[in-house]
């Protein structure tokens, strides 16, 4: 089975609810905050093809035509607690995408993805530069199905859960402004992360964040011969500006 390369750009500007929890010496602070997201994606994809009955191969750009599939682009919420010595962090995501490269071909594309991280404070210098080491787990979701001809291939589904470890950075450079650095990856897979943001305290109960992020994405269901087989293999790039509410 030969895989192709998939250039998508997917420009998709989401609305998501940031939810935010810091804290100072004395205990937990919490906040609410939105932000909009732009996600490009770079992957390999290989299918089984029902409808002719062979392996199928494509080279394509996924993006976000309808108004519904914009709608379900937009559905994300993240955030973190900590008090300096523990840190929480979750993040739960959804996406819609789809390619129409004729009136007789087109692809679409959802996912789902969830994360929970603890992470405990390894390493600190002079009371604010601090490393967390994280361990947490993941899941992922990813939905597939060709249209091909007018007659709708078969909905490809598959899952995935994985334990995860990583280490987080967080460098105030000023009083305004603080650098997060945060990689991952999973203990029994090949899925991992990495994300680079940059905290502006704008004033005492508002927070600007601007965010990139760069996920591994691997999903593998059955083998090439059989029906229902499906294999993704690729980056899913992000950025991000969130504005975020404390009190």
């Amino acid at each position: 089975m030969l895989l192709n390369r998939i250039n998508s750009s997917l420009l998709l500007t989401g609305l998501s609810f940031y939810h935010i929890s810091s804290a100072n010496a004395f205990g937990w602070h919490h906040g609410l905050g939105f932000g909009f997201h732009q996600y490009s994606s770079q992957a390999e994809i290989s299918f089984e093809d029902t409808n002719g009955q062979q392996n199928s191969q494509i080279d394509t750009e996924f993006s976000s035509e309808s108004s519904s599939q914009q709608l379900d682009s937009l559905f994300s919420a993240e955030g973190y607690s900590t008090n300096h010595k523990w840190l929480i962090e979750y993040s739960i995501s959804q996406y819609s995408l789809e390619d129409e490269r004729s009136n007789e071909l087109s692809y679409r594309l959802t996912g789902f993805n969830a994360n929970l991280f603890v992470g405990h404070n390894i390493f600190e210098v002079n009371n604010n530069i601090r490393l967390y080491a994280l361990l947490g787990a993941q899941y992922q979701k990813q939905n597939f199905r060709p249209v091909i001809n007018g007659m709708s291939g078969q909905k490809i589904s598959t899952s995935e859960f994985s334990p995860m470890a990583g280490l987080q950075l967080d460098i105030p450079f000023t009083k305004y402004w603080v650098m997060h650095l945060k990689g991952n990856a999973g203990i029994n897979s090949d899925n991992h992360s990495a994300s680079l943001g940059i905290n502006f305290r704008a004033s005492r109960h508002w927070t600007l964040l601007a965010e990139y992020q760069t996920r591994q994405l691997e999903f593998i269901k059955a083998s090439p011969t059989q029906a229902n087989y499906y294999h993704f293999d690729g980056d899913l790039d992000r950025f991000s500006i969130k504005a975020v509410l404390i009190w």
